[in-house]
């Protein structure tokens, strides 16, 4: 690299795509299990994930797959075991059963708005943001 006058020059410290920045979300690494997949994607399981009031049982595993590349690319839709209901015993909508890591989960067919995700900025915690809103919803 050559810098002429007047030239500036900013570095950065390498971006950190490991575990660590996995669990940039204020998850107790004991609470987090990650469980790598055929095509470099990684399933992370959050274990007692607190679901918003109305739900039943108030406490979940949640499952997310991470993709190959994260954070630079986003997660899409997210699993919960057990399968939650509102307090009125209606299933939330846009979900099935589905068998990973050899249990039942509920899937959410549930995916982010075009340009929601920010590569190089968004973070596992938006992404927990976002799953917690879609509780909110009660649908």
């Amino acid at each position: 690299m050559t810098l002429k006058n007047d030239d500036h020059l900013h570095s950065q410290p390498p971006a950190d795509y490991g575990w660590g920045a996995a669990l940039n979300a204020g998850i107790p690494t004991e609470r987090a299990t990650l469980h790598p997949e055929p095509g470099g994607w990684q399933l992370l399981v959050i274990s007692d994930f607190e679901l918003p009031g109305g739900f039943q049982p108030a406490r979940v595993d949640l499952l997310v797959k991470l993709p190959p590349g994260f954070p630079d690319a986003a997660p899409d839709m997210f699993w919960i075991c057990p399968a939650a209901h509102t307090a009125s015993g209606n299933v939330p909508r846009s979900t099935m059963s589905e068998r990973l890591l050899g249990r039942n989960w509920r899937r959410f067919s549930w995916h982010l708005a075009a340009g929601a995700w920010k590569p190089g900025v968004s973070e596992l915690r938006d992404f927990l943001r976002c799953i917690r809103a879609r509780f909110l919803r009660m649908d």
